[in-house]
């Protein structure tokens, strides 16, 4: 409970004693108390149920957040590793370039087709913008946590993505084209599982 909750249920108890005082004084105390007494009660819970809901929704916000700059720092760290490598080539210092990595879209030329399924919807999102950050796909098809984790994960079994991991972004194993001529091989596996 924080320290606003305290304040309110001290307010509301000294507010209860105040009315059963003056009722009191007019005999009436046992029916003060029976009517009072649920209303405090459904106070507190009322009260308790709002803090609960609030701390789950910043615990789900940092969870988000922690991942969604995890991403951004694994991605970052990938392409200046790229850097270098292409300044130790020109340099003559290395003899072979980093692999091409596709260059991510702008989330104005992503092109998804709205008569796919949601999870080939996700697929095309995640391949032309280069992230597989679950606060981008929950943002962008407006979606919860669980129902965008449980989509990365069938994704994940398909193939196309790599393993989660806390220190690195997800790897994507294959590209937007790659993807679109193997479609209906990964529809075959969908429909298996």
């Amino acid at each position: 409970m924080t320290g606003f909750d305290i304040t309110m249920i001290i307010v509301l108890i000294a507010l209860i004693i105040r009315a059963a005082m003056y009722l009191y004084s007019g005999g009436v105390l046992f029916a003060v108390i029976l009517i009072f007494t649920p209303i405090v009660a459904g106070l507190l819970l009322l009260v308790h149920k709002i803090n609960t809901r609030k701390q789950r929704k910043k615990q789900q916000e940092s969870e988000l957040l922690t991942e969604e700059i995890q991403e951004i720092f694994g991605r970052m760290h990938q392409y200046s590793d790229d850097a270098q490598a292409a300044i130790e080539y020109m340099q003559g210092k290395r003899k072979d370039l980093p692999p091409d990595r596709p260059i991510p879209l702008r989330e104005e030329e992503i092109v998804i087709n709205p008569k796919d399924s949601l999870e080939d919807q996700v697929i095309a999102y995640i391949l032309q913008s280069q992230t597989t950050a679950v606060g981008g796909i929950q943002r962008r098809f407006r979606i919860g946590l669980p129902k965008a984790q449980r989509i990365l994960d069938r994704i994940e079994a398909l193939g196309i993505i790599g393993e989660y991991s806390t220190t690195t972004p997800r790897e994507i194993n294959v590209s937007y084209e790659e993807w679109l001529e193997k479609r209906s091989y990964y529809e075959a596996l969908r429909m298996e599982r």
